[in-house]
This record gives structure tokens, sequence and C-alpha cells, in this order.
């Protein structure tokens, strides 16, 4: 539970209830992403319609169409990750943000900690509230200094807990997958940009909106700014830590409500003639375009990666019901099938092995193998000669699969022609 319980700590609160009445967790975080995209659309058509008043009620659907429709927000609707919860809490903090109320500067920080204490990217949202408040609101020191208390104070008793039970201050995946280097932003670059150029139509409605902000001199304005700063700071975290290994561009999911007000400024700069026509038809095909995409491509996509994660659980089950519950399992795949096997488990990523997070250097597979595992899941390929390879999403699937310890005492468990999405389980042979 370490990467649950520490880099995602409030979603694991979130899902522990629904584990006390015997509700599947799998179904619990699902529904609760899916309330998580309704409460971040209501938000967004209050402020589309704050940000643009004389929009009118198409433009306004429109606006919120680019949105619902799109293919990456649909995809992590039902991804079952804190990912839609996290984008609730981006846009929420902007609501209060662009609120002048005494109670909208006292709760806009503790938003700002439940981000924080969801992903740890959250703290992003910090210094931007700092900043946006001092330099673009002239709020006062004293009361900007309020706020930062109001997040420090229980974020800082956070981490103390989290170095009591765990010894470091940061998560396992901060020091798994943050190595910032030129490879890390060329390819996070890449990946950005594969985004953008994905959707020509939709990023060249960005880049108008942004011109229209600049030549009207809006982009320094209190609700604009507080926009650039969230999406500028996102871009530059997502340079840093580099590209996320999971699919459909999960990190940009904060930032596609963003986009929608953008694309609603859009809209609303044009009201008459041939331009609105053209602009409302521009938008519109954005929506059809999301959704064309979410039917041809990212549905195949969306239900390979839900059967995936089935195969886990049915995996997890079988092992639970075919191993006895001190045999310890090694996995690459650490939450399904550990929690559904209900066996000790060494995460081969490191995600959950304070050990593998903080040694870099060692030899992964020496040390899984060590643990003499009785079952090894690993991430393959399968050639048509029947032979094995590592799958190149971690090279340490290959570094087992040549060990010698490995070839010499494991053998394939069950035969993946029993369902294509069942992951592969090894089982090991020698006393």
């Amino acid at each position: 539970m370490l990467v649950e319980g520490y880099s995602n700590f409030l979603w694991t609160l979130l899902i522990a209830p629904f584990l006390l009445v015997s509700i599947d967790p799998l179904i619990a975080a699902r529904s609760l992403s899916f309330l998580s995209a309704i409460f971040c659309l209501l938000v967004l058509d209050k402020l589309i319609r704050e940000y643009n008043p004389g929009l009118g009620k198409i433009g306004v659907g429109i606006s919120l169409s680019t949105v619902s429709l799109s293919s990456t927000f649909l995809a992590w609707m039902v991804g079952g990750l804190e990912t839609l919860f996290f984008s609730f809490l981006v846009l929420l903090f902007v609501f209060l943000e662009t609120r002048e109320s005494e109670l909208a500067e006292i709760t806009s920080p503790i938003v700002v900690l439940l981000l924080a204490l969801t992903r740890p990217e959250g703290l992003i949202l910090l210094p931007v509230m700092v900043i946006y408040r001092i330099f673009l609101r002239g709020i006062s020191g004293f009361k900007t200094l309020r706020s930062i208390f109001l997040f420090i104070i229980p974020f800082t008793l956070f981490l103390l807990w989290r170095y009591r039970m765990y010894g470091y201050v940061l998560p396992n995946s901060a020091y798994i997958k943050i190595h910032t280097n030129l490879q890390t932003i060329s390819l996070a670059s890449h990946w950005l940009l594969q985004f953008f150029l994905l959707r020509p139509i939709f990023s060249m409605v960005l880049a108008l909106s942004f011109i229209i902000l600049i030549k009207e001199k809006r982009l320094l304005d209190q609700q604009w700014s507080i926009l650039m700063l969230i999406v500028g700071s996102f871009m530059a975290f997502i340079l840093y830590a580099g590209r996320d290994w999971m699919p459909f561009h999960r990190f940009l999911v904060p930032l596609i409500p963003l986009f929608g007000l953008l694309i609603a400024n859009a809209i609303s700069t044009f009201q008459n003639g041939i331009s609105r026509i053209v602009i409302l038809t521009l938008v519109t095909s954005i929506g059809i375009f999301e959704l064309v995409m979410s039917v041809s491509v990212y549905r195949q996509q969306i239900t390979d990666f839900g059967r995936y994660t089935s195969g886990l659980i049915e995996a997890g089950e079988r092992i639970k019901q075919t191993t006895r519950a001190e045999s310890t399992i090694a996995v690459v795949d650490g939450g399904a099938l550990a929690y559904f096997s209900e066996r000790p488990t060494i995460d081969i990523v490191g995600l959950n092995n304070t050990q593998i997070a903080h040694h870099p250097e060692m030899d992964v597979a020496g040390y899984v193998l060590d643990f003499d595992p009785l079952i090894v899941q690993l991430h393959l390929d399968r050639l048509p000669s029947g032979e094995f390879v590592g799958s190149k999403d971690l090279g340490v699937n290959s570094l087992i699969l040549r060990h010698p310890e490995f070839t010499s005492c494991y053998k394939l468990a069950y035969e993946k022609s029993e369902d294509p999405y069942f992951p592969f389980l090894f089982i090991r042979v020698c006393d």
C-alpha cells in the first residue's frame, strides 16, 4: 500500500470506507471518478459563464462538449484512479481563487492541501497561489501568510507521519520516476507535442484564444492569469518529471477543463456574422473528432486496459486459492495482484519496495530472486516460436527473464492462451 497510502493518500482514504462494507475497490474507485467528472463539469459550467458573460447557452454547451467528449477525459473517467478527482480539485481551486471573499481565501489553501494529499504534484498549486495572490491580486502579505500556514501546518504533520511510517519524506514514486536529464525533457516534449498534434483543430482554437488574450491585453487579468500560471506550472512539471508511463495522456487531464475555458473565450470573441459560424463550426468539430477518436481508437485501448485489469484480479484470486498464505510472490503489477492474492508481495518495479526505489544501481533481478518467490509475474511478449522476450516498458523484465536462477527454477504456471489478458505467471519448481 505504499504507493496508494503515501503518494495517493487522500484517494486511499476515500476508498477505504467502501472496503469496510465489502464493496469492490475497483467499482468504488470508478464510481468516485465518475462523480468527480460530473462535479468537474458543473464547476466548469459556472466558470465558463462567469468568464464569458455574453456567451449564450449554445456557446456554453459547445464549450462544455469539448471537455465532456474529450477522449482523454472520458478514458480516465472510468479508469479507477485519482485522476478525475484531482482534476476536479484543480478546477475548484480556480473557482475559489477567482472569488473575492474571506471564505474563499480560507478554503482555497485547504483545497491545495487536498491536492497535495491526492497526488505529489498537487504541491505545484501552493507557489501558484502565493504568486497569484501577491503579484496579481494584490492581497496583503499577512493574509497570504495566513493562507500558507493553513496549508503548511497540516501538510507538515502529514510529512512527519510519512517519515515516521516510511523513513522518507517523498514517496517511492518520486525516487523511481524522476530522473531529470536531456533525454527526460526530450521524451516529455515529444509526449506533449503528440497530444496537441493529434488534435490540430483543438490546438488551433487554443492558440487563437491565447492570441486574443494577448491582443486584448487580458492575459494578465486576474481570471486569466491564474489559468496561465497553472497551465505553465503543470507543463514545467511534466518536462521536469518526465512523461507519464500510463496511457491516454493522464498528466494532462487536469488541464483539459482549463482548455475548455480558453475555447469558450475564443467563441465569445466572435459574436456576429460569418466569423461566428466559423468558430462554432470549428469548436463543434473538436467534440465530434474527440468522440470519433474515443470510439475508433481509445475504445479498444480502454477495453483492453479493463480486461487486463480483470485478468490481474482473476490471477490474484487464483494465486490465493492455489498457494499457501505465507507464499511470497514477485510482480510487476503490484496493485490488483497484491490485493486480491493476499500474499506477501515483492514489487519488482519498486513502487512498493523501498530497497529497489532507493537503490537504482542494485541488481534488481538478483535481489528479487533471492527471496525465492513462489510466483513471478512479468510483462513479456511471446514470439511465434514460443520464445519469451521482455516487454520494452521495463528493462527489469528482461533482466529477470535471462537470470540463471529464473531460467533454471521457473516455468510458466498457466498458458496465456486460456485468456489473452491473463498475465504471465511463472511458478518456482526448484526446492
